[in-house]
């Protein structure tokens, strides 16, 4: 049982009118994609920490197969929450992907890839507003104190507009 555990597997005992007659092994399928995603998570600065209901060896196995350091085996999804608060009490950012999360495209590199696009929005957005906070503190005072024409403000203005949304 031990050895089937040790290689990512669920042993269950059968037993047929109380007389034991064998061990039935289950285990998950590894999708393809998820080695990759966790290395690419990995790569971005971020901590996979895997909460299987699994036990100890099964979860062991496969947080080695696919690449994750940090497991936490045998927790319920009722403890799942409670595990969270943990790392989060240690000052951790924490994502959950629960089993019934369905992927559009079934592939875990999605995470990876909403992760870096997120980014690229923020960063995008802070683009943004610098140039629309820029051109209000500068070119409106100058502006209203007369020494840019009206009309030159407005296409300043306008110019500001369309600079934001080529940007975006």
């Amino acid at each position: 049982m031990e050895l089937l555990e040790d290689k990512g597997k669920t042993a269950m005992i059968v037993a047929i009118n109380e007389q034991y007659s064998g061990i039935v092994a289950v285990a998950d399928t590894v999708k393809e994609t998820l080695k990759k995603a966790i290395h690419r998570l990995k790569k971005m600065g971020l901590e996979v920490v895997m909460m299987p209901g699994d036990n100890e060896r099964t979860a062991r196995s496969i947080a080695a197969e696919v690449g994750i350091n940090t497991f936490i085996a045998e927790v319920l999804p009722e403890g799942k929450a409670a595990e969270m608060k943990k790392l989060q009490a240690q000052d951790r950012v924490v994502a959950m992907k629960a089993a019934d999360i369905t992927l559009m495209r079934g592939n875990l590199m999605s995470i990876a890839e909403a992760i870096l696009m997120s980014k690229k929005t923020i960063r995008n957005i802070k683009q943004n507003l610098f140039w629309a906070f820029a051109y209000n503190t500068i070119d409106i005072p100058i502006a209203a104190l007369g020494f840019l024409a009206p009309w030159l403000a407005g296409a300043a203005m306008a110019f500001s507009s369309v600079s934001v949304v080529l940007n975006a």
